[in-house]
């Protein structure tokens, strides 16, 4: 929803190695001039798309033996957890109310970001900081036609 939080989901997934992110309805659009701001010229470095079906998406990632991951605070599997090594594209609720049921249930895997505190939500772009830094770790450096996919955002 809010156009900083898409352009720096964007700027944080070219600089953590993601090959793209597919936007969902309700995303601010790529081009508005707070998005082109905060993703400090991602927006036309990194690739990108819009879509309007959940379905069609989680579909064509399955085809492609991509595993869609959302996040949950209700779960008990934990970011740290996951085999990020496994091509996998990731899908990011917004900061209010996260991720809803038809997405969670478009899901192969929910994972939790572990946090102290009685914080219950983070910012998306946060979220999407965290996840990717976590995928990167456990992945060696790849660009290129070598590169896998280890995220896709939604806000």
């Amino acid at each position: 929803q809010d156009p900083g939080n898409v352009g720096t989901i964007l700027r944080i997934g070219e600089s953590l190695g993601a090959t793209g992110c597919i936007a969902l309805r309700g995303t601010a659009g790529f081009y508005n001039g707070k998005v082109v701001r905060a993703s400090a010229g991602s927006v036309f470095r990194f690739p990108h798309t819009g879509s309007e079906n959940l379905q069609e998406i989680a579909s064509a990632l399955r085809s492609q033996r991509i595993g869609l991951v959302g996040t949950s605070p209700d779960t008990a599997g934990t970011i740290e957890q996951w085999d990020w090594r496994k091509p996998s594209a990731i899908l990011i609720g917004n900061e209010g109310q996260g991720l809803n049921r038809e997405e969670l249930a478009a899901c192969d895997t929910v994972l939790r970001i572990p946090h102290k505190g009685s914080v219950e939500s983070l910012n998306s772009a946060i979220a999407a900081a965290i996840i990717l830094y976590e995928a990167s770790k456990q992945r060696p450096y790849m660009s290129g036609a070598n590169a896998s996919p280890i995220g896709r955002s939604h806000q």
